[in-house]
């Protein structure tokens, strides 16, 4: 067909002639050439003229399609190959295609230079997804230069209203990575030829082009909202493109990767999982269960999110083999390894692998790698109880070793359950390590320790020890044969002394090396820096200068030093060296130790290594001492107290060569045989009798279980109950006193020690408190707290009386009965106080004109 002018008026004659159906020109496209030959003002018209509906043409009815075809003269076959197919369903096919929603019905586009090389209208014009011509790299043109919108009710196919041919319009370059996802869209209707794209090939042509519009949209940057060409402002053939680029150059992962970094960057946790990690863009694809068909995309995501936190069964994308999970749920992590789920929650927040905070939904993730090394490191481990047993040490020795990096554990889970695990073979080596070519024992040679022993008063704790021994400082001295770990391997003190001093770095001290050099112990050490008395030391100090410690040593010998070289016990050596005229130096008294200077005790414990002096106490001034103090008591009518004591020894001789009172307290607790303390009295002779006692060698009597005794006694046989008064005066005339600042407050803790023996009984004094008491009417059934308060004595003893005479009763009459009975002592309060005590109980009440009667009684 060649070029022509439109004419706008033609005479309409009806359908007299056409022509072949061309390629790739569908029904519709057929129709609108007719109507161009013809000259009609629009296709309805020809449609009309032919019989057929427009509308239900395009939308691909097959029996209006039929009905066309034979009024053309064409085969159904012809126009169904390049035409939109109605199937039952209503689903709209193209070529094998479903397009039910993929055309365009009210405005068509074409290709100037299609228009151009053969005047009909192409199949693939109509397709929304297609916006480009492949053949000849231009875009698809739906707007003339005049500006009015190209329609399917246009009357001419090759013409505007103005009479512009189409094939002249102006070309646009087409852009070519949205042509090359158009010939890949235009291959699955045969136009084209493209490249192979396995992920896409499995889907229909619906699927493809949506899954090309979410995946352009996902690569404009991570997002939680949905997301699609409208709301970005983009043509949609932009984001089909970016997706089809994507997907054709196998760069799927990498956006995946992309978007899972922003969500992290964005404060995301792996744990979420595919709920929040790829934002809206997994939620799209699992939309009303939309993975169906989309096996290839599923799987790629699967892998992708598997390698980043674990997979949950409910996710549905498929299935991966246990290799390729690269986060395991914490379900999965525990069996792998072979324990709880607690414990490997433990583990977790141990590792700072999770953490320890709700995550309802989310799944906790392990890498799978490391899952693998736990599982092996656990195969064959020890907990820390097993490998503190196997050592042969306690917990915190074991945590020294970790600590100073002697020993690894395979897995550090400090603070949690089951804190630490170890290997086998780590706990073994260094074992051997540490025992190399010790010769055996069946026992260790005396003054030798185990090296479990080390720590509190040795040089060097257990940890630093084993580290002595590692570095080649120390060495064992011999191993047991029985015994496990540390425990059977022994040190030499002094070597570990000398070995620890070897290894101080700069010339410092540890402080438990630095305690033993000087031979104190930690605590008086502590004092001694925090009192200032070690110069050049500061507060707080926990390593002291080595010429310090040396320094002190020089100056002052202690205690132990004295004992290894003189021998005797250290709670006799103290008074003796006192007596000898050595007190302790006041200084380091203050710190709780026992001191001397040096230069003086040297010249005094030579003398006694050589037998010409002796710590032993002077015979003579001890017996007279002895003399003396049986002569007072001999002649003492009560026990005589300490400081009373020594003075009147003093008047008639010296407390031993140094006057000192602890020359008597070592000679009186020398002589236990002969004299005994009171607690609470004072000194007394062993043989006299003492309140009708006498007391044997091991017996610590108190005077105060002497005044308990006889208090007791006096409440058991007295026939009626005693007061503070009468128990004071009972006490005084048998010699004994109350030895208390208050009589009452030592009864009253008196009564609270012996409560199930003593009554108390207010306003009388204390009763046996098994033994009735007839005036009170008192047992101890009725006051199983041991005490009678005055309102209740006369209340009880009211109600009595009232029952017995059936009468009421005057108040002043209830005052002389109480007053008789011994159970009340009238004074000027007493109608106060009888009145009070009756109204108080409820038992009894005031009848004008009559007295006092029992509650709910009636009397005449």
């Amino acid at each position: 067909m060649t070029e022509v002018g439109h004419t706008p008026y033609v005479p309409r004659l009806g359908i007299y002639r056409w022509r072949p159906l061309q390629p790739e020109e569908s029904a519709q496209g057929f129709l609108f050439a007719l109507a161009e030959m013809h000259r009609h003002d629009s296709p309805d018209w020809t449609a009309h003229c032919l019989g057929i509906n427009q509308s239900r043409l395009a939308h691909g009815e097959p029996a209006e399609l039929e009905r066309f075809a034979g009024a053309v003269g064409q085969s159904l076959e012809q126009f169904a190959q390049w035409s939109v197919r109605c199937a039952e369903d209503g689903k709209r096919t193209l070529r094998g295609n479903e397009v039910t929603i993929q055309l365009h019905y009210l405005t068509r586009r074409l290709c100037p230079a299609c228009i151009a090389e053969s005047q009909h209208h192409r199949f693939w014009w109509d397709l929304r997804p297609i916006t480009t011509c492949p053949r000849h790299q231009l875009c698809l043109i739906d707007t003339c230069v005049c500006g009015s919108k190209l329609k399917w009710r246009d009357p001419s196919l090759l013409h505007c209203d103005q009479g512009r041919f189409f094939a002249n319009l102006p070309r646009l370059e087409a852009d070519p990575a949205i042509m090359r996802a158009d010939r890949y869209l235009l291959a699955r209707f045969g136009c084209a030829e493209s490249e192979p794209v396995a992920i896409l090939d499995e889907m229909n042509f619906v699927e493809t082009c949506n899954i090309l519009e979410r995946i352009g949209a996902a690569d404009v940057g991570f997002s939680r909202k949905w997301r699609t060409a409208r709301s970005l402002g983009v043509p949609v053939a932009k984001l089909q493109a970016r997706g089809f680029e994507i997907l054709a150059d196998n760069r799927l992962d990498e956006l995946l990767t992309r978007t899972y970094d922003e969500f992290i960057a964005n404060g995301g946790r792996p744990e979420q999982g595919f709920s929040a990690c790829y934002g809206w863009l997994f939620h799209w694809f699992n939309y009303r269960r939309r993975w169906k068909g989309y096996d290839r995309l599923a799987e790629a995501m699967l892998r992708h999110g598997a390698a980043r936190f674990p997979i949950v069964p409910r996710a549905k994308l498929g299935t991966l083999l246990p290799e390729e999970h690269r986060k395991l749920s914490l379900k999965q992590a525990a069996a792998r390894i072979g324990v709880s789920t607690a414990g490997m929650r433990s583990i977790g927040l141990a590792l700072e692998i999770i953490k320890d905070e709700p995550t309802s939904g989310h799944a906790k993730s392990f890498p799978s790698d490391l899952v693998d090394r736990l599982a092996r490191d656990m195969a064959d481990a020890l907990s820390l109880e097993e490998a503190m047993d196997r050592l042969g040490i306690a917990r915190r020795v074991m945590v020294q070793l970790i600590e100073n990096q002697t020993i690894t554990p395979a897995l550090d889970c400090r603070g949690q359950k089951n804190a630490y695990v170890f290997r086998r073979t780590d706990v073994d080596k260094l074992l051997t390590t540490l025992a190399a070519s010790t010769p055996i024992f069946k026992r260790p040679a005396k003054g030798l320790v185990a090296l479990s022993g080390l720590g509190r008063g040795r040089p060097a704790s257990v940890a630093q020890g084993v580290r002595l021994i590692l570095e080649g400082h120390l060495k064992v001295s011999q191993r047991k044969t029985k015994g496990a770990g540390l425990q059977a391997l022994f040190v030499d003190p002094k070597e570990v002394l000398e070995a620890a001093v070897r290894s101080a770095e700069g010339d410092l001290l540890s402080f438990a090396t630095a305690a033993n050099k000087m031979r104190i112990n930690s605590r008086g050490l502590r004092r001694m820096i925090d009192l200032g008395l070690l110069a050049g030391v500061p507060a707080g100090a926990t390593e002291l200068p080595a010429d310090v410690a040396a320094r002190f040593s020089r100056e002052f010998i202690m205690m132990g030093e004295i004992r290894d070289r003189i021998g005797g016990s250290m709670a006799t050596l103290r008074p003796q060296l006192e007596r000898a005229g050595f007190p302790p130096d006041d200084k380091l008294a203050r710190c709780l130790l026992a001191g001397y200077p040096r230069e003086r005790m040297e010249a005094f414990l030579a003398e006694i290594e050589t037998g010409e002096a002796s710590l032993e106490m002077p015979d003579p001034a001890r017996n007279a001492v002895i003399a003396e103090a049986r002569q007072i008591l001999k002649s003492a009518r009560k026990p005589v107290e300490t400081d009373d004591m020594i003075g009147l020894i003093r008047r008639k001789t010296n407390l031993g060569p140094s006057d000192q009172p602890a020359f008597f307290f070592t000679t009186m607790n020398e002589e236990k045989a002969r004299f005994v303390f009171i607690v609470g009295a004072g000194w007394w002779l062993r043989s006299r009798p003492f309140l009708g006692r006498v007391f044997s060698v091991d017996e610590k009597p108190s005077y105060h279980d002497f005044v308990e005794e006889a208090v007791l006694e006096m409440i058991r046989t007295a026939k009626r109950p005693l007061s503070k008064e009468d128990i004071a005066a009972a006490l005084r005339g048998r010699g004994l006193a109350i030895a208390a600042a208050s009589e009452e407050v030592f009864l009253r803790k008196l009564t609270a020690k012996h409560r199930t023996k003593i009554a108390r009984l207010v306003g009388l004094g204390y009763w046996d408190r098994m033994r009735p008491y007839g005036p009170a009417l008192y047992n101890s059934k009725l006051y199983p707290t041991g005490i009678q308060t005055l309102d209740e004595r006369i209340t009880a003893c009211v109600v009595q009386h009232l029952t017995e005479t059936k009468s009421p009763v005057s108040r002043a009459d209830l005052i002389s009965m109480l007053a008789r009975r011994g159970a009340f002592d009238a004074g000027e309060k007493s109608r106060s106080q009888i009145s009070r005590a009756l109204q108080k109980s409820g038992k009894v009440v005031w009848l004008p004109k009559l007295g006092y009667g029992l509650k709910g009684r009636r009397y005449r």
